[in-house]
């Protein structure tokens, strides 16, 4: 099965980051921002592997994202 693509926009007190990455990416991504609760709050609520797109908001991280169909060309 081909990796699903998702454009990210993630914001925390770390940074911030806006592009196109792999679920599994975007899963790496989260976990080294955001609390664990939170995270698996916004993992429930997101679905990456199947929403078309959406957007959590964490105590001070948020993230929105949405399906795309081809990969980046510079992925």
């Amino acid at each position: 099965m081909p990796a699903r693509f998702i454009h990210v926009s993630f914001t925390s007190p770390a940074g911030s980051v806006e592009r196109t990455m792999t679920v599994e990416e975007t899963l790496n991504l989260m976990a080294k921002h955001a609390p664990i609760p939170e995270l698996l709050e916004a993992l429930i609520f997101l679905e990456l592997d199947r929403m078309v797109q959406g957007h959590y908001q964490g105590s001070d991280w948020s993230i929105t994202c949405r399906a795309v169909d081809v990969p980046p060309s510079t992925h």
